[in-house]
């Protein structure tokens, strides 16, 4: 399911060709195409869930639902518990594809997790051995990886995976939301 620039959904994240970061990170690319689904409005996605900690302008989705802004569409698998070699992980994978119309960055460190302790933690060089990598996505391009973070998802709770473009451009911020 996709969240669209209308606040509807799309069963198949498939039909948006690419999204990634624009000139600096996955969602800032400006495209003169509006939004798959939009109705030719602002084209910013919709949330379809929330959570604690949500903050004014944050499009929440649930996990394993995509979310489109300015021609980069962003997926987050549920999380799973990764390789627990050194802690306890838990890692989605996280496919960012780009239609845009240029050229977009991409990187690990735009990925976080809110914990249900209330705490932010940056995601780890642990837990998988197909990790996110950083780079540049051309338009029409494609990247999947995985990200995982230092938590314990059998505890329980409500886990949080949250995109956070590193560009200071842009105006929110994207999350999965993932219940235990």
């Amino acid at each position: 399911v996709q969240a669209t620039g209308d606040g509807s959904k799309k069963s198949d994240p498939a039909a948006d060709a690419g999204t990634s970061a624009g000139a600096g990170s996955a969602a800032d690319g400006d495209s003169k195409k509006p939004e798959s689904g939009s109705k030719g409005g602002s084209g910013d996605p919709q949330s379809t869930t929330t959570y604690n900690g949500i903050k004014k302008g944050d499009v929440a989705v649930n996990a394993g639902e995509s979310i489109t802004a300015k021609g980069v569409t962003i997926t987050s698998t549920p999380l799973e518990a990764g390789d627990s070699t050194f802690k306890q992980t838990a890692c989605t994978t996280v496919t960012i594809q780009n239609s845009s119309g240029k050229e977009i960055d991409f990187n690990l460190l735009e990925l976080s997790m809110l914990l249900p302790s209330g705490t932010i933690d940056n995601s780890s060089l642990f837990g998988s051995d197909n990790m996110l990598s950083a780079g540049k996505l051309i338009d029409g391009g494609s990247t999947t990886g995985d990200v995982c973070f230092e938590a314990d998802i059998a505890a329980g709770g409500q886990f949080v995976v949250i995109y956070e473009p590193l560009s200071f451009f842009s105006q929110h911020r994207e999350a999965w939301v993932n219940n235990f």
